[in-house]
């Protein structure tokens, strides 16, 4: 027998001896008392499986000490023994929920048998205890796992009637844990019933339910697109009980289908890259060789503009090339993430401030900073700001000032944006010259201003970013670019 702890309570010590060498041969662990006093007070400091109590005590009831230990154990194993044996007792214990009743003078065979059906009954409630914990156990598991998706899932029974709802659904159709079941479903959603009746008909025909396009029912009589994913409830002897609904906003499947689309365009443009860098570089190297001995063999003066013009063309090409291997698209990624967008524009600022210095171009940069989170990605957006400011530094005419402002501003539907403007002075260039790949602006310039600007609008545009030029006054140009704010967690003026 299990090492049960037991209590014995009899206010004979002969009887108290005699329990106490029996059930110790059984293994079990014994504490006695005498009086209800002692008994209490083992009560309060110990806690017992098995209780042996004599019914009645000098100084109170067997049947109270049950009462206290039952407060501690709601499933201990009680015997009342007891040498009056009347009715009155018998019936007075059994409706108290006592285990087992023995009369004085009791055989060993009698103890035995009442012990054996303790360990029984101990061991199958903690069998089942043991259960039920494991069962509550995977419960929760299931349910954290159901809570932790944002769709909606819901079991309805027969009548569309909600039987479970996740923490999404919850807050979806703005329910409480209590009162969310049996709800019908069908008055959350526009033509419910019929939608809910024609689903369960092509479920029970043994046809998919999948991106069903419903519309759910909101505050102020609007509504809201959701797709429906269906499939019956079945009982283990093979028949529909209800149905399991599944909900999802169909912004989230566009977004996974954007996401796809960017970096298949991504790749796109990579693969094109390196080809025209691999394609370009060899012949151009080999140009470049033979016209620098074509020039040490011909010393006329004459052709020396002609060689000077070449070589620019040349210098030009392979500046293409350059920026066509900066592309690089293996150490990027094309999911979004959280990206301090003045944070990342700050740094390629301070970095490319000594290029302007060079030319005597001052920066005057006045912009709220710090904290202006959009959905990006660091690496592409840091490329991206060094192909602006490449292609700036060749518009902008030596000894000007290049303005640069950045500010918030709210467009359709509340939307905020973080907007960059670029004014550059004495230089009129249009949409379609500045962002036409392959041209240059002006053919002294060595750098290639369309492909960078077309490289960076492509990584902005990917990420929802707008871009425009204008003429402003009929002698500047203003580039403007503008950013979906994902948060703004605090704002700093600089200068």
């Amino acid at each position: 027998m299990n090492t049960f702890k037991t209590i014995v309570v009899d206010d004979q010590p002969e009887i108290i001896a005699n329990l106490e060498k029996q059930l110790s041969k059984y293994g079990l662990q014994v504490h006695t008392a005498q009086n209800y006093t002692e008994g209490r007070f083992l009560i309060d400091h110990y806690s017992f499986d098995i209780a042996i109590l004599d019914i009645a005590l000098p100084d109170g009831s067997g049947i109270d000490l049950f009462r206290q230990l039952r407060q501690k154990n709601s499933e201990i194993y009680t015997i009342i023994i007891t040498g009056n044996a009347t009715l009155e007792n018998a019936v007075t214990a059994l409706n108290e929920g006592v285990n087992a009743y023995l009369v004085k003078p009791f055989s060993e065979e009698q103890l035995q048998t009442a012990l054996q059906q303790a360990e029984k009954t101990i061991s199958l409630k903690s069998e089942n205890q043991a259960l039920f914990n494991e069962i509550q156990r995977n419960r929760q598991f299931y349910e954290n796992l159901l809570n932790s998706t944002s769709e909606a899932i819901l079991v309805l029974d027969l009548n569309f009637r909600i039987q479970y709802a996740n923490r999404s659904a919850q807050m979806l159709f703005n329910l409480t844990p209590e009162l969310s079941e049996n709800q019908p479903l069908e008055g959350f959603i526009v033509d419910g019933y019929k939608i809910l009746s024609h689903i369960h008909q092509q479920l029970m025909q043994g046809k998919p339910v999948s991106g069903y396009r419903i519309s759910i029912k909101s505050k102020a009589n609007k509504s809201f697109d959701a797709h429906l994913n269906a499939d019956l409830l079945m009982s283990k002897a093979g028949h529909s009980e209800g149905l399991i609904i599944n909900l999802t906003n169909p912004l989230v499947v566009d977004e996974v289908f954007n996401r796809i689309v960017r970096k298949e365009k991504l790749s796109t443009i990579v693969h094109l890259a390196n080809s025209l860098s691999h394609e370009i570089r060899n012949p151009i190297n080999i140009m470049s060789g033979r016209l620098q001995l074509l020039e040490n063999e011909l010393n006329d003066h004459h052709f020396k503009n002609a060689f000077e013009s070449i070589q620019r063309q040349i210098e030009r090409i392979l500046h293409i090339t350059e920026l066509l291997e900066k592309f690089n698209f293996s150490r990027e990624d094309s999911i979004p993430e959280k990206c301090n967008i003045t944070k990342i524009f700050e740094t390629v600022l301070l970095e490319r401030t000594p290029l302007f210095n060079e030319k005597k171009i001052e920066i005057d940069c006045q912009m709220l900073k710090n904290g202006f989170i959009v959905e990006g990605n660091q690496i592409q957006f840091t490329d991206a700001f060094r192909y602006l400011f490449d292609s700036l530094y060749d518009l902008t005419p030596a000894g000007k000032k290049l303005e640069i402002t950045g500010k918030v501003t709210t467009h359709a539907q509340d939307t905020k944006w973080y907007e960059f403007h670029f004014t550059i002075p004495e230089k009129k260039v249009s949409a379609d010259k500045l962002l036409e790949p392959y041209q240059s602006i002006d053919k002294q310039l060595n750098g290639l201003l369309g492909l960078g600007m077309v490289i960076m609008q492509t990584i902005f545009n990917n990420y929802g970013a707008k871009i425009e030029t204008m003429i402003q006054n009929n002698s500047q140009t203003l580039i403007r670019i503008r950013f979906p704010l994902f948060e703004n967690l605090s704002t700093q003026m600089i200068n």
